[in-house]
């Protein structure tokens, strides 16, 4: 599976995160400093699920299940709000949440 922002959302620096901003609909969604590195990491490129995890777990001091358990519950709201492209494998294409 790959991540990456739809190309319609742009992102702006907050104090303390960022804003999302769906162009398309006009919504804007505010994101906390880790929801902010995760928005900056997978606009750089495509990342898979475990790109980000690793990531996360090199920048933030916590146990690896939970970065998993939180970044999973944070795909799930981007993609609920169309934030994100998910391109999930063959395999995984009939599971919603196949990170």
């Amino acid at each position: 599976m790959l991540v990456l922002p739809r190309p319609n959302v742009i992102s702006c620096n907050l104090s303390e995160g960022a804003a999302l901003l769906d162009v398309e609909s006009g919504t804007y969604y505010s994101v906390n400093s880790i929801g902010h590195a995760v928005w900056n990491f997978i606009s750089t490129s495509p990342c898979s699920f475990e790109q980000v995890v690793d990531f996360l777990f090199s920048e933030f001091d916590e146990d690896r299940q939970v970065i998993e358990d939180d970044l999973k519950e944070l795909f799930d709201c981007f993609e609920k709000n169309n934030l994100i492209v998910v391109q999930r494998n063959r395999d995984n294409a009939k599971s919603k949440n196949a990170y």
